[in-house]
């Protein structure tokens, strides 16, 4: 359905110019994507096991950063050899020394695992979170519930690109560890922003910035890849390195540091954006488009996983992107304003609440974010001396969020219609260009007290059964009852 919509709406943008070499273009264009995204989806599909198959000594190749523990849960993302394919497995540990020798895993594995493997089923409840399409974006279809584990002592048969993306793994394992002895929250902050890694310890804290609306700063957590290469340029230029040389030695480290940093979607685009603008100087002398270069790194995104676009992380940090790129002459006030008219879409379509401060609080923090919280985040990671500071920085603005998301000003919106979304983006794009904004205010302003209040009160009653993980549920939601 989604598709379908950008589908219309690109048609209706091209048919607009009038270009019937752009229309033909965009046709041709359009029916070989989606032939593509039919054989994508259809090849991963034929891997799905629709019924529990046993997995009897089978193997999974483990790198030391793709995998978690929870209490006693073990959850793995590993390579499947016999299976031949990314899974997800679960294995309960039995024993405690059991348990620390699987923390002491810093290279990559191979397991011996026993269970059953089985698809990742959809969700059971109507607006469920979608567990099997996160994991779709990931080319994950299957689980296995592992019975049996054993960690062997041979090492895995890798060619010389797999045994670099290995080394790479062990590094980012290496620096999660280091970063996980730091005091908290740079703990958490420095593995979320820097290595697109969410630590256990820092769920509250991204709950609490979920309930004020913020989510959408990580999805722009990409932007601290611009001081990386800031700093970098200073340190080669202070080594008296010519430009050309330090464009290459960029053009090296990005790719690298992309795997590092646990190829998240924010962290994918920004590094993409920067390595296509700096090629593109280098070897056409022209400077590629901050808009072209990202529409070009969301293309091959969508090829490599058409997925992606079910993801609230990488719509946000696309479309964010792009109006931060359209309002780089605005006012840090009116960009707050107009990065949050965007995102609330989303976020009602994904989280369903809504904060009554996330206006004032987003024009106020995302200068706060781009000044102050990556600056202490690499500040206190690459100079020791510096960690206390930075940490007691990072300390009051984390207790700043944890107060404001404890006040009692949490809507519960409602899912709205799809169709609502994209007019809420819609009438964000018609004030670029309208000259009367009174009446597109007016619209929007309109419209969300309308769906608001179709949602709390619907016309009709209704009877939803829900699956409690015990049971079903019955709720029944009767005007006559109300009264």
């Amino acid at each position: 359905m989604e598709w379908l919509i950008l589908f219309i709406l690109l048609q209706w943008r091209i048919v607009a110019l009038q270009n019937k070499q752009a229309l033909m273009c965009c046709w041709v264009f359009t029916l070989f994507f989606f032939a593509y995204c039919l054989f994508w989806n259809q090849a991963l599909q034929q891997r799905r096991i629709d019924h529990r198959v046993d997995v009897v000594q089978n193997r999974l190749i483990l790198n030391p950063d793709e995998y978690q523990i929870d209490g006693d849960l073990l959850k793995i993302s590993g390579s499947w050899v016999e299976g031949r394919q990314k899974v997800q497995a679960y294995y309960r540990i039995d024993t405690k020394k059991e348990k620390e020798s699987l923390k002491k895993i810093a290279t990559v594995k191979t397991l011996i695992v026993t269970g059953k493997a089985a698809a990742i089923q959809a969700p059971t409840n109507e607006n469920q979170f979608d567990y099997r399409n996160f994991m779709l974006s990931k080319k994950v279809v299957n689980t296995i519930q592992i019975s049996k584990l054993e960690v062997s002592s041979v090492r895995p048969n890798l060619g010389l690109a797999a045994r670099i993306f290995a080394a790479t793994h062990s590094l980012r394992k290496q620096i999660l560890n280091h970063f996980a002895k730091m005091p908290a929250p740079l703990s958490g902050y420095s593995q979320i922003l820097l290595l697109g890694y969410y630590a256990q310890n820092f769920s509250q804290q991204i709950e609490q910035i979920n309930k004020l609306g913020l989510l959408h700063l990580f999805s722009l957590s990409g932007m601290h890849v611009f001081y990386l290469l800031g700093a970098t340029r200073f340190v080669l230029g202070y080594m008296h390195v010519t430009r050309e040389t330090c464009d290459d030695v960029i053009l090296l480290l990005l790719p690298f540091y992309a795997i590092l940093g646990g190829l998240s979607s924010s962290l994918v685009r920004a590094v993409m954006m920067a390595w296509l603008t700096i090629l593109s100087n280098k070897f056409w002398n022209n400077t590629l488009n901050g808009i072209d270069a990202e529409a070009i790194v969301l293309l091959l995104h969508l090829f490599y996983s058409p997925a992606l676009v079910l993801s609230m992380g990488a719509q946000l940090s696309y479309l964010l992107t792009f109006v931060l790129m359209t309002g780089k002459r605005m006012s840090k006030f009116k960009l707050g304003l107009k990065m949050n008219g965007y995102s609330l879409p989303l976020i009602l379509w994904h989280t369903f609440r809504w904060n009554i401060l996330t206006i004032g609080i987003a024009i106020l923090i995302v200068p706060l974010f781009e000044w102050v919280i990556i600056p202490s985040v690499l500040i206190g990671v690459l100079m020791p001396h510096l960690t206390f500071l930075c940490n007691k920085i990072l300390f009051l603005i984390t207790k700043g969020i944890e107060i404001t998301a404890a006040l009692p000003l949490n809507i519960v919106f409602g899912k709205p219609p799809l169709i609502c979304v994209l007019f809420w983006i819609g009438l964000m794009f018609a004030l670029e260009i309208a000259t009367n904004k009174k009446v597109i205010y007016l619209m929007g302003l309109t419209s969300y007290l309308l769906i608001g209040g179709m949602i709390k009160f619907p016309l009709h009653d209704e009877i939803v059964f829900l699956d409690i993980g015990q049971g079903d549920c019955t709720l029944l939601n009767d005007d006559s009852i109300a009264r």
